[in-house]
């Protein structure tokens, strides 16, 4: 029954209703995968991940500014120059998954030259 008269609201819903909900689903998605795993579906198929300058998981806050970013009109235009306003703007980072996990193997191990532990 419920259903129904979700079904029904949805089918008479304004041009600006229909737009406030796909920004916050937009919002909740980012928010909720990036915030989580720190990538999206999107990322996690093209072997990306979000990070902050020092290359590590950004911040919960910095996750949720970035998805605010993203409403921006025009924000998709924002890539033709070298980085997106989402990412500028939260000072994030996507970066190839594998090349950052073996820039940070090889960031360790040269810190540990010199130490004596045992690897």
């Amino acid at each position: 029954m419920a259903f129904k008269g979700l079904l029904a609201w949805l089918e008479n819903i304004s041009t600006l209703e229909d737009r406030l909900i796909f920004i916050l689903i937009n919002i909740l998605y980012y928010v909720f995968t990036e915030g989580l795993f720190g990538r999206s579906f999107g990322k996690l198929i093209t072997g990306t991940v979000v990070v902050d300058e020092n290359g590590l998981k950004p911040s919960f806050g910095t996750i949720v500014k970035r998805s605010f970013c993203r409403i921006i009109p025009f924000d998709g235009l924002s890539f033709f120059g070298s980085r997106g306003w989402h990412d500028s703007m939260s000072d994030t980072y996507v970066v190839n998954k594998k090349a950052l996990d073996e820039e940070l193997k090889t960031f360790h191990e040269f810190n540990l030259i010199g130490s004596d532990e045992v690897i």
